[in-house]
């Protein structure tokens, strides 16, 4: 099911309570400039933003890295501990969601379903 069929689950209990929702997949203890990931959110009326930090290229290959579009930010390609050096931005594991977001994954399940069920 992992994490994105958990939020499809409980997202009316969820979003009862929120007009944006954080998910951190926080496996460090660390401070993460949280207040500001929101700011950027809400300023750029997006549906998900997500936490990305830089690190040493030859070590990228070890996390998910993301290509950002350099005039507006928005996610170009994503690609999990990829084999080739795709970029340096990785993903921090921290989102901020908004309404339409929970939308895009309910979509995304029934498609990913609807996939399975047609390979059978």
């Amino acid at each position: 099911m992992g994490t994105g069929g958990a939020l499809v689950i409980h997202k009316d209990r969820i979003l009862d309570h929120a007009d944006c929702v954080l998910i951190l997949h926080a496996d460090v203890c660390s401070s993460f400039p949280l207040l500001d990931l929101l700011r950027f959110h809400v300023e750029h009326n997006a549906d998900c933003t997500i936490m990305t930090t830089t690190v040493d290229p030859n070590s990228s290959h070890n996390f998910g890295c993301l290509v950002p579009d350099n005039q507006t930010n928005e996610l170009i390609h994503y690609t999990e501990r990829p084999l080739t050096y795709v970029n340096n931005y990785i993903n921090c594991g921290i989102y901020a969601f908004s309404p339409n977001m929970f939308a895009r994954l309910v979509t995304a399940k029934n498609e990913s379903r609807n996939t399975h069920v047609n390979a059978d």
